[in-house]
């Protein structure tokens, strides 16, 4: 922008909904109990989904693939606190938070 620029040249118009919310990985509700990691999985995810889990330092603590039938990983040792989980499924990344108790 320079001295002299019209300042309203531009303009931004918002017109209704421009995307649908569609299920994906985006659904999938996780936890963390008796060193398990338990997934509920949409229906219409299908084929392997890669599952990794960083601590809040972003080191990695664990990592495998698993179908999309599966509902629960044994995943022992994890440290006490905070963690991501990180799932990937085809072109889909999702991130969530975990706790360890």
């Amino acid at each position: 922008h320079d001295t002299g620029n019209d300042p309203l040249r531009f303009k931004l118009i918002f017109n209704g909904t421009t995307t649908i919310a569609e299920a994906g990985i985006e659904n999938i509700h996780l936890y963390y109990a008796d060193e398990r990691l338990f997934l509920d999985l949409p229906d219409e995810i299908s084929g392997n989904i890669e599952v990794f889990i960083y601590n809040v330092n972003g080191q990695l603590e664990f990592s495998s693939i698993i179908n999309s039938g599966q509902s629960t990983i044994s995943v022992p040792g994890l440290t006490y606190g905070a963690h991501m989980v990180r799932l990937i499924s085809n072109s889909n990344t999702l991130v969530k938070k975990i706790m360890v108790n």
